[in-house]
């Protein structure tokens, strides 16, 4: 029996696939924050949401109104699917940075005790067979709690580099570039927002 206003996967026109995806959202929602907590702030609520609403979009591409089961019971399925499946990326990810952070820490140990010194950074990596970014990333993960300072001297093939050079650009940080850049080709002074507004009659 179908249910009244249902539509299949490439049945739905755009506006109705909106209106179900609109109407569905705040389950999205519920799902996503009972999630949250129960992994007590882990990973962002939006994200979670996110990845819920992939699922609810997958509900709806593939929901049989035919079945006697409600489009509500059947993206809940699907909606906290895809919230656990982005949390076992996200814990995968976690678990090899965990790894190699503890590997660092044992190689580390290692090659002091053979060195009789402090090793430095370029010798741990060697060590590792990592690249200098490699292993830039490896000690700043999340928990790594190595100190690494930006203007440490790193050596590469090419001579020797800050830190800093080497290190992977947050998102952040290419936004700021990029603004930079683009300030930069324009010609003459832009014009400010204020003086652009038309004036009141």
């Amino acid at each position: 029996m179908a249910l009244p206003g249902a539509c299949v996967g490439d049945q739905c026109t755009r506006e109705e696939r909106e209106r179900l995806i609109l109407e569905h959202l705040p389950h999205v929602k519920w799902v996503a924050r009972r999630v949250h907590q129960s992994i007590q702030g882990r990973v962002d609520l939006d994200d979670l949401i996110s990845a819920g609403v992939i699922g609810l979009i997958a509900a709806i591409d593939r929901f049989d109104p035919a079945r006697e089961l409600q489009l509500k019971t059947y993206a809940e399925h699907k909606i906290r699917g895809a919230i656990m499946d982005s949390l076992r990326s996200v814990d995968a990810l976690s678990r090899e940075e965990r790894r190699r952070t503890k590997e660092t820490r044992v190689v580390r140990s290692g090659l002091e005790h053979r060195l009789q010194r402090t090793a430095t950074h370029t010798e741990v990596a060697e060590e590792m067979g990592l690249t200098p970014s490699q292993y830039a990333k490896t000690i700043t993960a999340p928990g790594a709690n190595a100190p690494f300072p930006l203007d440490a001297k790193v050596h590469q093939a090419d001579g020797v580099r800050k830190f800093a050079d080497i290190m992977p650009d947050s998102a952040d940080s290419r936004r700021k570039k990029s603004s930079q850049r683009r300030r930069s080709e324009i010609p003459f002074p832009a014009p400010s927002v204020r003086s652009m507004r038309k004036p009141r009659a």
